[in-house]
């Protein structure tokens, strides 16, 4: 299994158990991005998403690994004799916020790139939190049982300019490609309503500074490549 790298582009998607739903109504999407905000957003900035009903796909990019290893100090998911600097208390962690103990991170010249194994596993375990605690949302309110989710996510390394923006259209394409809906914006679940919004919580401007207007934007999703071939390389 892939390792998570702190710093680092992924596509990440999951699927339904067999022939189950993630999502059976409006709220359930609703409640699943609350979700993502709580695990999720704090550990990555998310450029796309598109929530299918048996099925999701993310673009991300985790934190860089000062800012990771500054949360898993506040959160007590790190104890601070694995790094004991000179400084690195426990009132200097309680009376700081992440940024300062980022900073201070960054100054005092600690090498924490031995701490990458320790960092994977806290994101992972993020996500592990976030399908377990929809999963046991979904069985209450539904009296169903079991998993919900398959038990490995899938992620993929975004590695290249180009891939991440062919990724960044297929996640909007999505629905189109599976048949759920004619044009990309008729699809109420994805980022793509993000884009056009006032203010929004994914990281629209990165994506918009690539292009010279929203109607390059829209020009290339809308008359993309051979859409059988995008899915056939992504997916």
């Amino acid at each position: 299994m892939l390792l998570l790298q702190p710093d680092t582009s992924y596509h990440i998607y999951n699927h339904a158990n067999g022939g189950d739903d993630l999502f059976r109504e409006e709220e359930n999407y609703y409640y699943f991005l609350r979700k993502w905000k709580r695990y999720v957003q704090p550990i990555a900035d998310t450029y796309a998403y598109c929530l299918m009903s048996n099925h999701f796909h993310t673009l991300v990019r985790f934190k860089d690994r000062e800012l990771l290893v500054a949360l898993m100090l506040k959160r007590g998911k790190l104890k601070i004799d694995v790094l004991n600097p000179e400084g690195l208390d426990d009132k200097f962690l309680k009376n700081s916020d992440i940024g300062d103990i980022r900073e201070f991170l960054i100054n005092s010249g600690i090498n924490i790139r031995g701490l990458d194994d320790v960092i994977s596993a806290f994101l992972s375990q993020q996500f592990s939190n976030l399908f377990n605690g929809y999963t046991k949302a979904i069985n209450k309110r539904y009296r169903r049982y079991g998993s919900l989710f398959n038990p490995r996510f899938k992620r993929k390394i975004i590695d290249s300019e180009s891939y991440f923006f062919n990724v960044l259209r297929y996640i909007h394409l999505n629905p189109v490609l599976h048949g759920f809906a004619d044009d990309v914006e008729d699809w109420t679940h994805s980022s793509w309503k993000e884009y056009f919004a006032q203010e929004s919580w994914v990281r629209c401007g990165v994506v918009k500074d690539r292009f010279s207007s929203m109607e390059e934007f829209v020009h290339f999703h809308v008359y993309s490549p051979n859409k059988d071939k995008l899915a056939g390389e992504l997916e």
